[in-house]
């Protein structure tokens, strides 16, 4: 929690935000070094973001950006499978993307709002390998994010891994992809649609998120005996 004075002066609680932030990407290195010499290697394509108040799981605002790639010929492979990035650069849909610079700064225009926003997502450390890269290249330093964003993260992944996996049991990584739909299923959400985009990707990891909480707000309830 953090402390803010409201308009009478009377200080009082308040909740730092939940932002889930999905990056699509055209690979899977951030950095590759290059004749002895560290380089861009991959790069972030799209990014969805979905902000809730965590105390009523309510969408409270949503961002999306493009971004237009230097190297869109490194996008190959799974990447350029799961995007269709290469089929909808052709459509058009990246004619009016932003330049890495100007996506940070309206991303980071959008998480100014207050309270101050955790960022998160399903398997978010994939993704945040690329954001502290791409904030890097922008010119962000950690002055420059340090009273924006907080330095703490979630993932997703993890909190489902620890509420549904029974112990004893057989373990695989991939039964905890938000492209196994054994767990949207499971858990009551809906799959993505064929092509995979940042913000339906953020969504999903809000609904994912959301129900595990609602999974464990109703198990307390069970346990110190509240009703509905």
């Amino acid at each position: 929690m953090v402390w803010s004075v409201n308009d009478r002066g009377i200080k009082e609680m308040q909740s730092y935000q939940f932002v889930f932030t999905d990056l699509e990407t055209t690979g899977h290195e951030p950095l590759r070094q290059v004749d002895g010499t560290l380089v861009q290697w991959h790069e972030i394509i799209e990014i969805g973001v979905v902000r809730i108040n965590p105390a009523t799981l309510k969408v409270t605002g949503t961002f999306e950006q493009k971004i237009k790639p230097s190297h869109p010929e490194r996008c190959v492979g799974e990447p350029a499978k799961v995007t269709k990035y290469h089929e909808r650069a052709d459509g058009g849909e990246w004619n009016s993307a932003a330049s890495l610079k100007q996506g940070m700064d309206n991303l980071f225009a959008f998480l100014r709002e207050e309270p101050i926003p955790i960022l998160g997502n399903q398997n978010y450390f994939f993704d945040d390998r690329f954001l502290v890269v791409a904030l890097a290249l922008a010119g962000y330093t950690e002055d420059d994010w340090k009273n924006v964003i907080h330095y703490s993260r979630f993932d997703t992944r993890s909190m489902a891994i620890q509420e549904l996996w029974m112990p004893g049991t057989p373990f695989n990584p991939n039964d905890w992809s938000a492209r196994n739909k054994d767990l949207v299923k499971k858990l009551g959400v809906k799959p993505e649609p064929d092509v995979h985009g940042a913000l339906n990707g953020a969504r999903q990891a809000c609904e994912i998120f959301c129900a595990l909480e609602k999974i464990k707000r109703q198990r307390n309830k069970t346990c110190l005996g509240i009703g509905d």
